[in-house]
């Protein structure tokens, strides 16, 4: 029998106390995330909604096709036209398809399209009444009564 020495290590751990509490590492991440989320909804959202909502309008414009209104909630347009029934699929096509600038290249703008079509006899109503603004005589008189 062949007898080899054998090393053997020990390691001794030793613990020690801390005197700093755990919290103050654990605040300042979430702080730093907090930062980061109010950065993103107050700051970059606005922006990209109001991106997509140009990018959609646009494409519709150029396409000739009557979009009245382009309403966006983050990536889900809403897009309220005078088209017919039979170019809503085109409209929402077309909404779908659009691509905006991101820095991962061209993606898509939008994520869902919701058509909503405006009825032809309602459309004059709609479209061309301009907003009632009381005048400062109407909104007293408002106030007195």
């Amino acid at each position: 029998m062949d007898i080899r020495a054998q090393k053997i290590t020990r390691r001794f751990w030793r613990r020690t106390a801390t005197s700093k509490p755990w919290w103050p590492w654990g605040i300042a991440p979430l702080a730093g995330l907090g930062v980061v989320f109010l950065l993103g909804a107050l700051l970059i959202a606005p922006r990209i909604e109001a991106e997509v909502r140009e990018q959609v309008s646009q494409r519709i414009a150029m396409a000739g096709l009557p979009a009245t209104d382009v309403r966006g909630d983050g990536q889900e347009i809403t897009v309220w036209t005078l088209a017919a029934a039979d170019d809503e699929l085109y409209v929402q096509a077309l909404a779908a398809s659009t691509r905006c600038d991101t820095w991962a290249g061209q993606l898509p703008c939008s994520t869902a399209v919701d058509i909503q079509r405006i009825e032809s006899d309602a459309a004059p109503a709609v479209i061309n009444e301009p907003a009632k603004i009381p005048t400062d005589t109407e909104s007293l008189d408002r106030n007195n009564n």
